[in-house]
């Protein structure tokens, strides 16, 4: 019958916490840098009762105590003064995939090609101009800087830098114009 009496409703053992001037004196060492476990034996207290106080506060990690570094961001103010160029690879098929028809052997279109969509984009008004080519070559990159130089109604003069990806830099389109 004793198990059928009234028990509290509360937990048989309560999640201990630390006082207030532990947790201030808690976080002042970590600011320091201090390793959990050195904080620990410094206030006397439960490892779990410190990790999980000062996880909660955000400072749990290392990393989260230094502020995150400024993102450096290049920026030419005026349109045109700076043209970044990309070039991504596009697989041609013949026929329905394998996502369509659910057989991996029937949607297999191989030997191809693949088409390039070269984009241009300005960096003052991310304006962009794209284009899908058959062919990846500098005479594509020069009639592609020459067409969206006419399409950017806002580029006073010529572009005079063009910034190009690794594989279009390979090509030898990284100029000053």
């Amino acid at each position: 019958m004793a198990s059928l009496a009234d028990r509290r409703s509360v937990r048989r053992t309560q999640r201990r916490t630390l006082d207030p001037q532990q947790l201030q004196h808690a976080i002042e060492l970590r600011h320091q840098r201090l390793h959990l476990r050195h904080i620990v034996r410094l206030l006397h207290a439960p490892f779990l009762t410190v990790a999980r106080t000062l996880s909660r506060l955000g400072l749990g990690r290392l990393r989260n105590l230094d502020p995150k570094p400024p993102v450096q961001r290049y920026e030419w103010e005026r349109p045109g003064d700076l043209i970044h160029i990309d070039i991504k690879s596009l697989a041609r098929f013949r026929k329905v995939g394998h996502r369509i028809t659910g057989d991996r052997q029937q949607g297999r279109s191989t030997g191809v090609g693949y088409d390039k969509a070269h984009v241009a984009v300005d960096d003052a008004t991310r304006l962009t101009y794209a284009e899908v080519l058959a062919l990846c070559i500098i005479n594509c990159y020069l009639k592609l800087v020459s067409r969206q130089d006419c399409s950017f109604p806002l580029s006073p003069t010529p572009s005079r830098l063009i910034a190009a990806t690794p594989a279009a830099a390979l090509l030898g389109l990284y100029a000053i114009l």
